[in-house]
């Protein structure tokens, strides 16, 4: 950017600063201070340390981030580099829904778009990120469902090593305590899918949506199963095949690169698990995603599902979404009625529902310390941007946990046979540490 377009008087800085000074006045915010492109600062309230530093690198961004504020124009500037943050990010969320909720006057607009309609506006860059107007086939067509899965995971691995456990699980993790680490509670939570799946030695299970085939790794090794594993994302595929051979697990796992709506050759099962797949199934195909797991399942087959919901009761931030764009591109968040509803109507049974919601939270403070810690490998192997996308991502979905706007869900449903149901009586197997490997199969009586 030339040195005149940021040097303290120009036009452009003037109108910003005036925009910035009215706009916290306006709001009422208490606790923060703005830093400007040429020194300038000031704070909203004089009682101690700011709760957070908003630092303003071009003025040129507060037209673009605030004409139509939305998540996504605040999420660009911050990717951009445009501003910065000190402080504690939740309050910088905090702030993001003042701004996007807030309903000014007449009086008030006029004033705002006063100054900001006076800063020039500058010309872009070619955008990058996720484009709709890219592809001629809308949501829900396979060739688009698959490059959206690869333009998230598709990554280099060396990306997602630094900041996730050793067992590469990008899910919830399940905290049995407060203090346990990452590695442990994600090794806690894939057993316990495995006891609320009731494994059994023999049996044949379906992991839809593997990922780095964790999971499938653990049941096959420490509960004896049959594991097929299925991804959209060849560089996932590649590295769970891999830790399988290592393992020397490749009688009893594998994993393809398939999408499992269109799955119809690779016979029945006893389980199956989905885990944070049920996010990139579109909205129109919600029912063909149920109606695929049940068809594939076996007679009184169980089906456990764990994903991200949206709260019909607290309303999302208006505007277009930063997710959409740079993150997951094409996501829906059901809510867990139009889950259970979407299952039922599949022909399956609702047998357990139990909300994560603080497990997520905790999940996520934990990977954004790690991505933190190794920013300059991150940056190195991707970009400063997409550490940035990454941290924000990270802190943003944290923010929407505590709110209770979002929450995670693990569902399980059985698929009702001709004999008497199978499942347990009762939740006590879930949550006893007692050895289950290799548990064999149950004789029908």
């Amino acid at each position: 950017m030339p040195q005149s377009l940021t040097q303290h008087g120009t036009p452009a800085g003037e109108k910003a600063e005036k925009f910035l000074r009215l706009l916290t006045e306006s709001l009422g915010m208490s606790g923060i201070e703005i830093r400007l492109w040429d020194g300038t600062s000031w704070r909203t309230s004089h009682e101690g340390i700011p709760k957070i530093t908003l630092i303003f690198h071009d003025p040129y961004a507060v037209r673009r981030m605030f004409l139509q504020p939305s998540s996504l124009s605040f999420g660009e500037g911050y990717i951009n580099g445009a501003f910065d943050v000190e402080g504690d990010m939740n309050e910088l969320f905090a702030l993001a829904d003042d701004l996007t909720f807030f309903k000014p006057s007449l009086y008030q607009k006029s004033r705002y778009l006063h100054y900001l309609l006076a800063i020039p506006q500058e010309q872009q860059s070619e955008e990058d990120g996720w484009n709709p107007s890219d592809f001629t086939s809308g949501p829900g067509s396979s060739d688009r469902i698959q490059k959206a899965i690869n333009f998230h995971y598709d990554l280099p691995i060396e990306f997602w090593r630094p900041w996730l456990d050793q067992s590469m699980t990008y899910s919830c993790a399940y905290f049995r305590s407060p203090e346990a680490s990452l590695d442990t509670a994600q090794a806690d939570k894939l057993d316990y899918i495995c006891r609320k799946l009731d494994l059994r030695s023999g049996e044949r299970f379906l992991d839809m949506g593997c990922g780095w085939g964790s999971l499938v790794i653990h049941a096959a090794k420490q509960y004896g199963v049959q594991a097929l594993g299925v991804t959209l994302s060849p560089k996932q595929a590649e590295f769970a095949q891999t830790r399988i051979r290592q393992l020397g697990l490749q009688e009893k796992a594998h994993v393809k690169i398939l999408d499992f709506l269109d799955m119809n050759d690779e016979g029945s099962f006893d389980k199956i698990a989905s885990v944070g797949a049920i996010e990139h199934v579109p909205e129109a195909q919600l029912l063909d995603y149920f109606s695929r797991a049940n068809a594939l399942l076996k007679p009184n087959g169980v089906f456990f599902n764990q994903g991200i919901t949206r709260n019909p009761t607290r309303p999302m931030r208006p505007g277009r979404e930063f997710l959409d764009k740079f993150v997951f591109p094409d996501h829906h968040l059901a809510t867990i009625g139009e889950t259970l509803s979407a299952a039922e109507q599949a022909g399956m049974e609702v047998r357990d529902v139990e909300n994560l919601r603080e497990h997520y939270v905790s999940t996520l403070n934990h990977w954004r310390y790690r991505l933190e810690s190794h920013q300059s490998i991150i940056e190195q192997v991707t970009s400063p941007k997409t550490y940035r996308i990454f941290k924000l991502y990270l802190a943003g979905t944290a923010y929407e946990m505590l709110k209770g706007r979002v929450h995670v869900h693990q569902s399980l449903f059985m698929k009702p046979g001709a004999a008497l149901s199978a499942a347990p009586k009762t939740r006590e197997a879930w949550y006893v540490d007692v050895s289950r490997q290799n548990r064999p199969l149950k004789t029908s009586t």
